[in-house]
């Protein structure tokens, strides 16, 4: 069978794709649309907010014959700071993380002050015609302008304060928040000789197995009869 190629209609995608969704308009245009996943994620928020859940980090746990290997991904965390790792019991590794959503620069949340609008210009006078020239009016007493009146910005369509706002949180996928896990494992482990690496955002854990049990030790138990009184 000869070989060929194959084509996909241009209305098929073959690869996943996803549509951001677009909630701030054009300078000097509106939306023609609602942007419905910032409201709905918007509405949402105020019953449950994700970002304050208890969180699972993926792991897999690979064993040989005398250790076992964990990667724990912890997406953002960068530090060791950020993250703790502790015994519980002998046989139980507790781990304990957050993780954050990077800052946005602070001109990018400043709207720029309102642009004044501008006056209309004043309409110019009509043409007059030509008239004798009439009798001189009587002297009148010429009274002072009354003061201008201070123009409020909010009357005048204008606002010069700088106004703050938030991102549209238009997806939301990620694990944000407080990240707990424990590890409980099958057989003794040797929990002094474990150590752990973090490298670009995955944790890598070696915890060696106790391949040699020390000497069982023996210890008595004391035993307390209760005192009777000695009868007079």
């Amino acid at each position: 069978m000869a070989a060929g190629w194959y084509y996909l209609p241009s209305d098929i995608i073959p690869y996943p794709t996803t549509n951001i969704a677009h909630t701030y308009p054009e300078p000097g245009h509106h939306l023609h649309h609602i942007p419905v996943p910032y409201v709905a994620h918007k509405v949402l928020t105020k019953f449950h907010d994700k970002d304050e859940d208890i969180h699972q980090p993926k792991t897999d746990v690979r064993e040989t014959q005398g250790n076992f290997y964990l990667e724990i991904e912890l997406p953002g965390v960068k530090d060791h700071s950020e993250l703790r790792l502790r015994w519980t019991t002998e046989r139980t590794l507790l781990l304990t993380s957050k993780t954050h959503r990077s800052q946005i620069p602070e001109e990018e949340l400043v709207e720029e002050p309102g642009q004044p609008k501008p006056e209309a210009a004043a309409p110019a006078p009509a043409p007059t015609e030509t008239a004798a020239p009439a009798p001189a009016a009587p002297p009148t007493t010429t009274i002072p302008p009354a003061p201008e009146a201070t123009q409020d910005p909010k009357t005048t369509g204008t606002d010069q304060t700088p106004k703050k706002f938030a991102p549209h949180l238009t997806l939301s996928e990620r694990q944000i928040g407080e990240m707990v896990r424990a590890f409980n494992f099958p057989v003794d482990v040797d929990r002094d000789n474990t150590h752990a690496k973090l490298d670009a955002g995955l944790l890598r854990i070696v915890v060696p197995k106790v391949t040699e049990h020390g000497e069982a030790k023996h210890i008595h138990v004391p035993i307390h009869l209760p005192s009777f009184a000695s009868s007079v």
